[in-house]
């Protein structure tokens, strides 16, 4: 039988026990294994460590006995702040209406924004070539009728002409993707290592917690402003738009469109899998708006020296960039 006052008083005449020793813990995040240089970066210390760091695009930090130690561009961070400011350049330059944008520095920024999307693979290092774009709202609406669900494109509001010399020529060789600056792809991977230390494995992994809490916390303040710029840009394209309104049908709105989009509408029927013009109409008769839709737009003029070409896609920048 256990004697519990012996054992009390043991304790009591032995103390409080120690606290374990704290020992700092250097932690750096990749997305893939460390490079020779990181590897090198994390056995540094102190005012070295932020100096080494910080001259070759590394950030550091400090909490408790954490040091962290990560790309500017981890999940192209540093990057993404800057194409949100680019955003920002076209909120100030959209409006409802087709506008073709020649202004050397917006299109610099559009460039930018076009750099994180397909088109960049497309297009390659021609998009350093096109000196005018032209940015628009892609309006649609979905309607249904009948268990069948159809999207149909709005009109676009015509403002600003294309000229022909807005159309560049892209030569075959400029369709590389050599040198148009883009926020580089990366792994979708997060990767933790440590300098030299005597801490435990559960220090270590709770220097891995915060780090994480800290990144998903600049993502998350990116990724509202990126939320608030997408809306302020579809706001800015689409005041004085005419949107039908859910659960209005089809035919009202139409009477409220010119008789070419009506005409050009109803003759594209197999697009929109139809098999007669009369069975198409039929569905637009009783069709009703399920939802709408305005998504900006930027499309690049360009020629193959025989044929002018729009290709075009949304502006929101897309964090990890499709690989070319």
């Amino acid at each position: 039988m256990v004697d519990w006052t012996v054992l009390l008083l043991g304790v009591a005449l032995l103390g409080p026990q120690a606290r374990p020793p704290v020992h700092p813990v250097t932690v750096l995040a990749t997305h893939a294994q460390p490079s020779e240089f990181e590897t090198r970066l994390i056995k540094l210390t102190g005012d070295e460590l932020r100096r080494e760091a910080e001259s070759n695009g590394y950030l550091v930090a400090r909490q408790d006995e954490f040091t962290f130690v990560r790309s500017k561009n981890l999940f192209n961070l540093a990057a993404m702040d800057e194409l949100n400011a680019s955003l920002g350049a076209l909120i100030e330059a959209a409006g409802p209406n087709e506008r073709v944008l020649r202004d050397r520095e917006t299109v610099a920024k559009a460039r930018e924004l076009l750099a994180t999307t397909q088109v960049a693979s497309e297009l390659g290092d021609a998009l350093l070539d096109c000196e005018s774009l032209l940015l628009y709202a892609s309006a649609s609406v979905t309607l249904s009728e009948g268990g069948r669900t159809v999207r149909i494109d709005l009109p676009s509001r015509p403002g600003d002409p294309l000229r022909a010399q807005d159309f560049t020529e892209i030569k075959p060789d400029r369709r590389k993707l050599e040198k148009l600056p883009r926020p580089q792809p990366y792994p979708d991977a997060l990767v933790f290592s440590f300098g030299p230390t005597l801490a435990s494995s559960d220090r270590k992994a709770a220097g891995s917690a915060r780090f994480s809490e800290q990144v998903a916390a600049e993502l998350a303040r990116q990724n509202r402003r990126a939320t608030e710029a997408e809306i302020a840009l579809r706001a800015a394209m689409s005041q004085g738009v005419a949107l039908p309104n859910v659960g209005e049908s089809f035919q009202a709105f139409a009477s409220r469109q010119s008789p070419d989009y009506m005409e050009s509408l109803i003759g594209g029927f197999k697009a929109y899998g139809f098999e007669s013009a009369g069975e198409w109409q039929a569905f637009l008769h009783g069709a009703r708006v399920t939802r709408t839709r305005v998504v900006p737009m930027i499309g690049v003029p360009y020629s193959d020296g025989k044929i002018n070409r729009i290709r075009a896609v949304s502006p929101i920048p897309q964090r990890n960039p499709p690989v070319p």
